[in-house]
């Protein structure tokens, strides 16, 4: 099986973003002029997040990966990069591949988590620093 991290594109700004309407979250990750990014639409809960969230904050797991109507996620760690792949579940075809250093890009994610989701955060979603 071929190491899909080797064909990410270095994107070194790639920043989350959450919008929360009355009904709905809408999670991204862009880059500064939003020429490239990942969009989750079927994690439109802040519960849909925690996962994700958990895998990031924790180095013994293996790599991640989801599913859901057609669409695929998959993230990696390797070394201090971190490595996230979109793609379509039912052709099979990679949408974008990116790599982002983990220390910055941590820090951007548990910026906008805390911003974002307020007073909403769930526990299992609160920075590990506790606050």
């Amino acid at each position: 099986m071929t190491d899909w991290t080797k064909q990410a594109r270095a994107a070194e700004d790639l920043t989350p973003r959450i919008v929360q309407s009355e009904n709905r979250l809408f999670f991204e990750f862009a880059t500064a002029r939003r020429a490239e990014g990942i969009d989750f639409p079927w994690w439109d809960r802040p519960t849909d997040l925690i996962a994700f969230t958990d895998w990031l904050r924790r180095d013994d797991v293996p790599d991640f990966f989801d599913a859901d109507q057609g669409w695929t996620f998959d993230a990696a760690r390797r070394a201090d990069r971190l490595y996230f792949r979109q793609g379509d579940l039912d052709t099979g075809e990679v949408f974008i591949t990116l790599s982002v250093d983990r220390t910055d890009f941590m820090a951007r994610f548990e910026a906008v988590l805390a911003v974002s989701l307020g007073e909403q955060l769930d526990r299992d979603l609160r920075p590990s620093s506790g606050a």
